[in-house]
């Protein structure tokens, strides 16, 4: 062994030999679909799975720029031997939000992912009067005789989020 260690440049290693293999596995992003309401709480979700070792970090953007800086998470550990993690964003949801593109950014090892979603914006129910000016019910008996009867009236409109908007600027 001593000839072809000189030759090839072999070095004999010692009995017992352990070898360690150092593997990143990279995380698996998801952000399940929900909808969230106009002008109400709501909590995006954002999982992180699957990921070896831990940590990770984590940060949330909207139209590309930054609402959460990075925080570094521990994760969970699964029967797998991987770690999982997930994180939340709190937002109360505008009309400007329609349209806008909501991310959830991880770091691990250094590898950046980012996944972009777009939000489900719907409205609530508004229970809704008729106005004082509503034009009344005439009720007629069978004597013939004509009553006027104010009907209080209501009923249950879907606001849409153009009306919901231009309700606030009234």
């Amino acid at each position: 062994m001593t000839n072809l260690s000189r030759i090839w440049g072999f070095i004999p290693l010692p009995e017992p030999l352990t070898l360690l293999v150092l593997s990143y596995t990279p995380p698996t992003l998801s952000v399940p679909q929900q909808w969230v309401v106009l002008e109400r709480a709501s909590h995006l979700t954002c999982h992180i799975d699957n990921f070896y070792p831990s940590p990770v970090s984590y940060s949330w953007t909207r139209d590309g720029v930054e609402v959460r800086p990075f925080h570094q998470v521990e994760g969970e550990l699964n029967p797998e031997g991987y770690y999982s993690a997930v994180t939340n964003l709190t937002i109360f949801p505008s009309r400007e939000d329609q349209n806008a593109t909501f991310g959830c950014k991880v770091s691990h090892r250094g590898n950046l992912q980012q996944l972009d979603f777009k939000l489900n914006i719907t409205c609530k129910w508004e229970k809704q009067y008729a106005p004082e000016n509503f034009p009344y019910f005439q009720i007629q008996n069978l004597t013939g005789m004509v009553y006027t009867h104010l009907a209080s009236i209501e009923w249950w409109k879907w606001i849409s989020a153009d009306s919901a908007v231009q309700k606030m600027k009234q």
